[in-house]
Order: C-alpha cells, then structure tokens, then sequence
C-alpha cells in the first residue's frame, strides 16, 4: 500500500501546476459566510469534512464549529463570488475551481474538481493532483495524462481502485492502484454519483433520471424511469414513489448504501432525499424549494444509522435512516406491515416516539392528511392545498392544506352544517366513501360492486355511503369485522394503515 501511495503521490506532483500567487478575501463575520455544499464525508469520530463549490475550498466541522481543511478561498470577482483556480500545493495554501465529491481515499481523500477536469488528492499536509492533466477531453493511460471531462462522483473499492463519474464523456472511467486509467462503463447519459459496495458499483445516470448497478463493466437499471424530450439527448424526470422501474426523479446527483442494503438517492431538483428498498422508492424527506430542508441537496454519506447530506443553500444536514419501532406493534400483529408501510411511505408518525396506538380512533383530520400524503407518495407534484373553507376551518393547522386539497378534488364533503369536524373519530363508511371518491380522483375503475347482503349490518349502511361501501368492500380495502361491516364504528389506526396498504396495492394494479 505504501508504494501505491508513493506512486501516486510522485504522479501529484509531476501535475502540480506552479501557481504561486497567493490572495487575500474579505469574509466578513463567519457567520455569516456564504456557503454551497456539494460533497461530505463523515470521520469515524464524527467530524464531517465537506466541499463549497462557492468558496472552493473543503471544510472541516466539528463540535458545531467550522474551519477550512483544504483550499483557501480566492478573490471575489465583481458579483461577490469567489473565483476559482488550480493549484496544487500545501493544504493552506492550494487553490480549488470547483470541489465536488469527497471520498476517503488511500491515506487520505479524493476530491473531485470538474471546473478543471482533474481529481485532487487531498492529506492534512498537501493537495495534489491524482488524475487528469487539466485539459478537457477524452484519453486514457496513466494519470498524469489521462483527460477527463467535468469529473463528479467518486468511489473507492477494496483493491485501492477509484471510480470517476467523467460526466461530460458520459462514461465511467476506472483508475488502478498502479495509477492506469481505462473506461469502465461507456455511452452513458451525465453519470454523475457513485457508491461502491460488495463488489457492485451504483450509478446515478442524472441526464436519464435513473440508478444504475454495474458489475464487471455490465450494468442494469436499478430504479428511475424518463421520457425523451423534444431535444436528442434530453430527457424528462419527474416525480413519483413505487415500483423500482416506473419510480420517477428529476436529474439525481447522488447515491450511497446502507449496511442492509437501501440504496439511498438525493434528488435536488425535487428538493428531497429518496431511497430504493425491496424493489420499491420511497422519500426519506421532502423539502419547499425555498425554506423547509432540503432544499438543494447534493452529496449524501451514511455513516451509522445517520444520513448526511451537503445541501446547496448551505447546511450539512443529518437525518436518522433507522427504521422505527413500536412498542405495540408486535410483528405477529395483522397490522404490523400496514404501520411499517404507512411510516415508510411518512403517511404517520407514532402517539410518542415508542407508540402506535393501535386501537385509538383515526380522526377526520388524521385520514385526510394521511389520504394526501399517500397521494404526495404517488405524485410529488400534486400541490396539496385550495381553495374550499370550512366553517370550522377559523385559522391553519396542520390538516387544513389536506382538508382544502381533498375538498378541491371532491373527495370530501365536509359536515352537514358546513364544518369539517376535524376531531370526530372517521367512521367506517365515511372512510370507505372517501377512498371511492379517491380512486376517482386517480382514475381507478370503480366499477366492482360487491353484494353486502351476506353482512347481517348491511342494513345499518347510510344511503349517501353504499356505493362507498360496496366498493371499499369489493376492491378488497374493507374486510368484515367478525363477520359484520360495523359501518357507523369508528376506525381504528390499524384498521387505518391495513387500509392503505390495500390501496397501494389497488392502486398499482397489483
């Protein structure tokens, strides 16, 4: 290992460009420090290192404080923003265009920088150049001389190889522990983040939307879906949760794995952070675009049972990806894959941190936020808001963008007396007439009609939810209850959850 070291090292500073002009900058309070994170690495003791695209240099942070590891920031050109440059050198005093990907590598750190088409070598004491020559192109060979074209992702394997996304070829290329470069993967559409685990190398194909696994230079299609645009070349992302192969992003950059295999994808121009587990994608967390984070988020790091994420408006953000655990859910329950579902598509969070609450009623305003946030599952771009009022709708709360949403869509009606009854325990029939209206909304056939007369209570049904009722029953999302449809009971939260574990499938075709 060492001698790789050495090799690599010696190849750095054949490259090293003799900029030597060193520049002052104004920073202001550092607090107040304009910051755009784009790569993250996390340290076993949990110092985060992270790469400013803005200030182009690396910082570390640690105990809530912030210092630059890597880089010193440039001159400010006349709009405020740093400009870049490249120079190797010691690690105060060497210049970045545009750092990106940050992966630990060999003894230290490979860092990629785009703007000047190389791959930098980063230790506590240099920064150096570990491939590329600095000219845009397409050539293989040793790394002094290979050419990349707007190198992003980085990925490291067990045999001291590094991976490069040479996004601007297209193509993935492989450098050896003996410093030879050669094409790995080719005819790609902005590959752009990487991820080694176990032997299969993960690749966001940004330009198509998609994740792809590769091994031995093969790939498949992991996750994602597109459309061709009106442009050769372009291509369509959007927005949507479900089944691996018909899942929709939007142009993702990143990707890493979780020890139990999820593979997790951060989707900027969606503002959310997904992830792919047992064939299926789900949102980790979903922000505004202007406020609630994430907002831009770039590169993503697993360390533990924490998800980091370097986000463009300037925050390192962390988030727990540990599945959650009730204490009164048992396994055995029949409920339990509804909750571990519904949490999974962040259609409910616990009574507490350690409770579900099973057997508590499921309130009007929870169903219908859940109902809207199943749909916000399907079609990230469904604007969950409108423009209906409730009598008792008097200032905002945290249901009343779903009781407007599903007002708009005519999936509620609201109370006899114009209220909405946000507190009222939902009834079995009034959530069965809801979900027939929904499926509506979605298009779904709701043409089957099940015979309740087998239902000693059928007659208990109100008049304004019997077909309702006879299609909640005839899909397959109402079950009896010990025989009886008990339509005027209230609903339980696991009733609530098995509920909508049915709908998904119902809605998928399954």
């Amino acid at each position: 290992m060492k001698k790789i070291i050495s090799l690599l090292l010696s190849l750095c500073l054949i490259l090293g460009l003799a900029f030597t002009a060193s520049a002052a900058v104004e920073t202001g309070e550092e607090e107040h420090l304009r910051t755009s994170f784009e790569g993250v690495t996390v340290l076993e003791d949990g110092t985060v290192l992270a790469t400013d695209s803005w200030n182009k240099v690396i910082w570390k942070i640690s105990g809530g404080k912030a210092e630059i590891f890597a880089g010193k920031i440039p001159v400010a050109d006349i709009t405020g923003e740093p400009q870049g440059r490249y120079n190797d050198g010691p690690v105060d005093k060497a210049f970045f265009m545009s750092p990106c990907a940050i992966v630990p590598f060999l003894e230290g750190y490979a860092v990629s920088d785009p703007a000047a088409n190389v791959v930098r070598y980063v230790t506590e004491e240099k920064v150096m150049t570990l491939a590329g020559n600095g000219e845009a192109g397409f050539r293989g060979g040793t790394a002094q001389n290979v050419r990349l074209d707007n190198p992003t992702g980085l990925a490291a394997d067990e045999r001291g190889g590094l991976y490069i996304a040479d996004t601007g070829n297209g193509t993935v290329r492989y450098m050896s522990s003996s410093g030879f470069v050669r094409t790995y993967l080719t005819g790609l559409s902005a590959p752009t983040g990487l991820a080694y685990r176990d032997g299969t190398l993960y690749i966001v194909e940004s330009g198509k939307s998609r994740v792809l696994t590769a091994k031995g230079g093969i790939y498949s299609v992991l996750c994602g879906s597109y459309d061709a645009a009106e442009d050769e070349g372009e291509f369509y992302g959007g927005f949507s949760n479900g089944k691996a192969a018909s899942a929709r992003f939007d142009h993702p950059s990143s990707v890493a794995v979780s020890e139990d295999g999820r593979v997790f994808i951060s989707d900027p121009v969606n503002h959310a952070i997904r992830y792919l587990k047992d064939g299926r994608v789900y949102t980790l967390k979903k922000g505004d675009g202007v406020v609630a984070r994430p907002v831009e988020p770039n590169g993503i790091f697993i360390s533990g049972d924490s998800l980091y994420a370097a986000d463009g408006v300037g925050d390192i953000l962390k988030y727990s990806i540990k599945d959650k655990v009730f204490s009164d859910v048992s396994d055995s329950s029949w409920y339990a894959e509804g909750t571990a579902e519904s949490v999974r598509l962040g259609l409910i969070a616990g009574t507490s941190k350690t409770t579900f609450s099973p057997e508590a009623p499921t309130t009007r305003a929870m169903f219908v936020t859940m109902l809207a946030r199943f749909q916000s599952s399907l079609d990230g771009t469904t604007r969950i808001d409108g423009d209906t009022s409730f009598t008792d709708m008097t200032e905002e709360t945290w249901w009343s963008a779903s009781a407007r949403w599903a007002a708009d869509a005519g999936i509620v009606k609201g109370m006899p007396d114009g209220a909405f009854a946000p507190d009222q325990p939902i009834t079995r029939q009034q959530m069965a007439t809801m979900l027939y209206r929904y499926a509506e909304y979605l298009g779904l056939s709701t043409d089957v009609s099940a015979d309740l007369s087998s239902f000693p209570d059928a007659g208990e049904i109100s008049s304004w939810a019997l077909d309702g009722m006879q299609f909640a029953v005839g899909s397959g999302l109402i079950e009896g209850s010990g025989g009886s449809l008990l339509p005027a009971k209230d609903a339980t939260r696991a009733q609530t959850v098995t509920v909508f574990l049915r709908l998904l499938a119902l809605a998928e075709g399954e």
